[in-house]
């Protein structure tokens, strides 16, 4: 379904995704960015409880509704994850 804008050359650092969409849900998103881009973070958005534990191929979760000041910083703190995983 994404492969073609996850098959670049240079791959999305981060991907935002909601949960409900539709004809695909955020965790299948999450999984096949994770199969074609394993170095792609993913943030999941949502209204819905999505549990305690973690979720795999999903980075962070940013609960609805939020700002656009809360998702700059969510994106901020997947980058800096991604930077400090490259200098490790």
């Amino acid at each position: 379904m994404f492969k073609g804008a996850l098959a670049q050359d240079e791959p999305f650092q981060v991907v935002v995704t909601d949960l409900e969409m539709g004809a695909v849900d955020g965790i299948t998103v999450a999984a096949e960015v994770n199969a074609a881009a394993p170095r792609t973070l993913v943030v999941l958005v949502t209204g819905s409880a999505v549990g305690s534990g973690p979720i795999p191929n999903i980075h962070l979760i940013l609960p609805k509704p939020f700002s656009p000041d809360e998702l700059r910083q969510a994106v901020r703190e997947c980058m800096s994850r991604r930077t400090n995983e490259i200098r490790s």
